[in-house]
């Protein structure tokens, strides 16, 4: 066996947050829950949360939590005036377009539309009880236009149960099965409701409007779980998974399906194809359906978070020139934001890493170093900025500087596997210490017991140090992860034949 050779060093893994796990302990109504959110926003939720922002007033302030002023009057219920919120510690960006729609609404008070819109840009930035005010305000001006009550009731899904199944109900009487965004979302919260006979008789409506619908057939195998039904939930999951893998839109979108079916397997007391179910999730991206009416509040964000977040998407979409166009700008104007240096970084190393065949690639590599140390004075603790800079250092031939690196991040977040493993094949490849390689493999099957290539390459590593056995021991956990993979089990094989076996 050869030594492990990782061109892929750099990753995607990160600091990004770990996928829900449902637990052997979970009961089928929590899935109700489970589910309904991963259907419209998708990653953007989890930057709306954890990166800082450029703010007005004060670069390095730390933003109050979107306080929000709603000034109502009790005539008839409607407002006086549009929410009132406060731009002290927003994004500059974000501050800019609250005002203009605002703006607009004190010059039309009797418009839908500008209440409507000025709800969607307070929705997209997350200030939910004003965006769900001024969705209230716009169906009071306009009962016949279905997107103000369908976002209503999908700003208050998550904080109102009543008052989102009241107003997806009302726009699907408006909407019927067109489009099909209105009638699932409605079928869907009345499940999270527990209300599961009104969602079935919803979820008929549409299947015998279109039953091909993955999001349909979806639904109605979750509402099987919801009443019990391991088994016929399984089998649906089965069929459904064939048309998600001959679908390209669908084909790596299958991490509710395998989510639910890892729940069906634990119930069905098949816990080891359940973590098999539970493995292949954690491959795949979350399904987006089609909705046009959250379409149109989606692309009213601005300011850095949607930087960062197209950027990062760009750079999974490998649009690495994209990426580091978009980055540059949001780094430009945004100076104090760590994230902003991070993921700039991160597309200039994968564009300079050796592999790439850049001319440039060194330049890239420097560009990147200066991102990363300045991203360390803005804040010595973070893990990311160490664990890419670590990266950055191994392909500039500084193994030293990386490992220290790698030791640092560990040290702060001792559960990083990504950087225990990264560690274990610089200590191993070019510093040819085997003793420290096999303490940072085992850190990092420690930290992700799940994780394949920690298994497999830590086999590889005792293979080379002709310790068969326990080369053996690491190969068939791998294989048991990773059934699928034939160089993991032609090197269980052959860890099995040098021990005679």
């Amino acid at each position: 066996m050869g030594r492990l050779r990782r061109k892929k060093v750099v990753t995607d893994e990160g600091m990004e947050p770990a996928p829900i796990r449902p637990q052997a302990k979970s009961v089928w109504r929590v899935l109700a829950s489970l589910f309904v959110g991963l259907c419209a926003i998708g990653g953007f939720a989890w930057w709306q949360t954890h990166l800082p922002t450029r703010t007005v007033g004060e670069n390095n302030a730390a933003a109050p939590r979107h306080a929000e002023t709603v000034t109502e009057v009790t005539n008839e219920g409607g407002l006086t005036e549009p929410p009132s919120i406060p731009s002290a510690g927003q994004d500059i960006e974000v501050a800019e377009a609250i005002a203009a729609a605002r703006q607009v609404v004190l010059q039309r008070p009797e418009s839908a539309e500008a209440w409507g819109v000025l709800g969607m840009v307070l929705y997209t930035h997350d200030f939910l009880e004003a965006a769900i005010q001024c969705f209230k305000q716009a169906e009071r001006l306009d009962s016949q236009e279905p997107r103000w009550a369908y976002l209503l009731g999908h700003a208050a899904r998550s904080t109102d149960a009543e008052l989102a199944v009241d107003a997806l109900r009302r726009a699907t009487e408006l909407c019927g099965n067109e489009p099909p965004a209105v009638r699932l979302m409605y079928s869907e919260v009345l499940m999270e409701a527990y209300r599961l006979d009104e969602a079935e008789q919803q979820l008929k409506l549409y299947q015998l409007h279109r039953s091909d619908d993955l999001r349909l057939r979806l639904d109605l195998a979750r509402l099987v779980a919801l009443r019990g039904d391991a088994r016929a939930c399984y089998e649906q999951l089965l069929s459904l998974q064939r048309l998600f893998n001959n679908n390209p839109d669908y084909r790596n979108r299958q991490k509710q399906l395998l989510l639910l079916m890892a729940e069906s397997l634990r119930r069905l007391r098949r816990p080891d194809e359940a973590d098999q179910a539970l493995q292949r999730a954690d491959q795949q991206a979350e399904a987006t359906w089609p909705d046009p009416f959250y379409k149109e509040v989606f692309n009213r964000r601005v300011g850095l978070k949607v930087y960062l977040n197209d950027g990062d998407s760009l750079f999974r979409e490998r649009e690495y020139d994209r990426s580091i166009e978009l980055l540059t700008i949001a780094e430009g104007k945004y100076p104090d934001s760590i994230w902003a240096k991070i993921l700039l970084a991160r597309s200039l190393i994968r564009t300079g890493a050796p592999d790439s065949d850049r001319p440039d690639g060194p330049q890239r590599l420097a560009r990147a170093d200066d991102l990363l140390q300045a991203a360390l004075q803005l804040d010595e603790n973070s893990v990311e900025a160490m664990f890419r800079l670590a990266v950055c250092k191994g392909y500039q031939g500084e193994y030293d500087a990386a490992i220290e690196l790698y030791r640092r991040a560990v040290s702060v977040k001792p559960d990083f596997a990504m950087a225990h493993f990264n560690l274990a094949g610089i200590l191993w490849n070019n510093k040819h210490d085997r003793a420290g390689a096999i303490e940072a493999f085992e850190a990092t099957i420690r930290a992700e017991p799940s994780f394949v290539d920690g298994h497999f390459g830590y086999g590889q590593l005792l293979m080379q140090m002709e310790r068969y056995a326990d080369a053996e021991k690491q190969f068939d956990e791998a294989v048991r992860l990773q059934p699928d993979s034939r160089a993991i089990r032609a090197a269980l094989g052959e860890s099995r034949r040098r021990q005679g076996n």
